[in-house]
């Protein structure tokens, strides 16, 4: 009796590809979410450093890019669970779409 229950449950959770009870949020995202924001570099003040401004400025672009990304999918996950008064804001274009150029899904 207890193999077959076992079983049955086996086959339910196979056969739900698209239960919005089995599809967890990644850690990846949960880790993203949490990740510390760059601290600014002494270097990246210095007017005369231009490129470690740059450099600066990249990382921290990606860095709110990759919280804004990871957080609009756990907010989608929690919303189709139902969660209400759940508002998922829309997701952030990427940089070369902002300047007119190919987005990555696009290359």
């Amino acid at each position: 009796m207890i193999r077959l229950a076992a079983l049955s449950l086996a086959l339910l959770l196979a056969g739900c590809k698209t239960c919005p009870a089995l599809d967890f949020p990644r850690a990846a995202d949960v880790a993203a979410i949490t990740a510390p924001r760059p601290k600014i570099p002494p270097a990246a003040l210095d007017p005369e450093n231009p490129t470690a401004a740059a450099n600066y400025q990249s990382a921290d672009r990606a860095w709110s890019k990759a919280v804004s990304d990871s957080g609009g999918r756990i907010c989608r996950y929690l919303a189709r669970l139902g969660m209400p008064g759940i508002v998922c804001p829309p997701a952030l274009p990427d940089d070369a779409a902002a300047r007119g150029g190919a987005t990555a899904s696009e290359r």
